[in-house]
Formats: structure tokens, sequence, C-alpha cells
């Protein structure tokens, strides 16, 4: 059964083909290095298209004409605003600019801080607060990470 072909116009469609495809690198049939590259390609090329201003400006011409909201090739359809995002430091709003500055200075505290807790070993770090007169622990911040195989397209 050739892959691309397969029907993929309902979530559970998709869900059946990831699985099919899950079976054939767990039976050997495909190799995983192989499908990894190639999902990356496909991924890449997704964002190449999804991000053309020309594409986008096609899209939504099309989909205008069937009204603000539809169902096309058996999905729901909305023309809608998506991203807003508003720029408060043009309104001249004085308690606006003192509270981002505030923002600012505490989140770059915030990162010298971070930076400090990495330094600290496994086995912790007595501190002695002298405002308060407590001596306390500071632990380590939990790293977590996963591994996987990163892909460079050229």
């Amino acid at each position: 059964m050739e892959i691309i072909s397969y029907r993929t116009s309902t979530k559970q469609d998709r869900q059946e083909l990831a699985n099919l495809l899950l079976q054939r690198i767990y039976q050997g049939i495909e190799n995983p290095l192989q499908v990894h590259v190639k999902l990356k390609e496909l991924e890449d090329l997704i964002k190449q298209i999804m991000s053309n201003k020309d594409y986008k400006d096609m899209l939504l011409t099309e989909g205008s004409k069937h009204g603000k909201s539809f169902t096309f090739a058996g999905n729901e359809c909305k023309v809608m605003e998506t991203g807003v995002k508003y720029d408060y430091s043009v309104c001249n709003d004085p308690e606006w600019n003192l509270l981002d500055a505030e923002i600012n200075k505490l989140k770059e505290r915030q990162k010298e801080r971070e930076t400090f807790l990495k330094t600290i070993r496994p086995c912790g770090l007595n501190i002695f607060d002298e405002d308060t007169g407590e001596t306390y622990e500071l632990n380590p911040p939990v790293k977590t990470s996963s591994t996987t195989i990163a892909i460079t397209l050229k």
C-alpha cells in the first residue's frame, strides 16, 4: 500500500495512517531515520507554504467566497482574525510605561537569579537571610530534557 495515497480526510483516517506508518517502522519495513527526515521535510514545506503572504491572501479570498463559516471537504472552516496583538507602547500612558519598566527590571532580575540557581550543586546550598535571621537550603532547579535526532535540512 502506498502511504501517500492513503485517505486522510478525517481525524480517524489520519490516526490510522499514523498507526500504519508506526507499525511499518516497528516491523522494520520503514527506516525510522528516513521517516523522520521525510517528516521534517514535509514540516518545512508546510511552514513555507502556510507563512507565504500571497498564499494567505489567496486562501482568504477563496474562503470568503463561502461566507464567514462553512464546511469544506468535511471540515469546519471560519474566516476569522487570529494573532491579534496590541502595541501599548504608543499609548503615551505614564502608568503603563512605569509598569512596563518595572516588569522588565523584574524579568532581568529573575534571569540573573535563574543563572545563579543553575550553579547550585546537587547537594544544595545553605543560605543565611540577614533580614529574617533564618537559614534555608537552596536546591538546584530540576532539569528535564529529551533526546532526539536533530535534522538540519539542506
